[in-house]
């Protein structure tokens, strides 16, 4: 029997207008077991998605709490791409500044010039 986590899940995705397919692939990607997310896709569904058998499961699966730790890592890659995307404003603010910097230097360079 498939987990009832991840079929409520699946008909979630599919309640947001998700295709069944892709909704089992972004939990395939997330790191969700390929042959459970399937089964609940099955029992979700009643069909196949794929042509390829059930491969059997490992002998241990990782359970919930494992797999959060394993989660945690990614939040951590994560939270430095959001710095790297701060960089990237700070970097544009600072071009910002040095071209206003630059044309107010020389808007003082003309009003010296022509006022003589």
């Amino acid at each position: 029997m498939a987990r009832q986590d991840l079929i409520a899940a699946l008909r979630n995705a599919l309640e947001r207008g998700e295709t069944l397919q892709e909704a089992v692939q972004s939990f395939v990607n997330a790191g969700y077991n390929e042959r459970e997310v399937e089964e609940a896709a099955v029992e979700l569904q009643g069909k196949r998605l794929s042509k390829r058998p059930f491969a059997p499961l490992p002998v241990s699966v990782p359970t919930p709490l494992e797999e959060k730790k394993g989660r945690e890592g990614s939040e951590e890659v994560e939270e430095g791409v959001k710095g790297k995307q701060l960089s990237k404003k700070g970097k544009k603010i600072f071009i910002m500044i040095a071209v206003i910097i630059v044309l107010i230097a020389i808007i003082t360079l003309l009003v010296i010039i022509f006022r003589k």
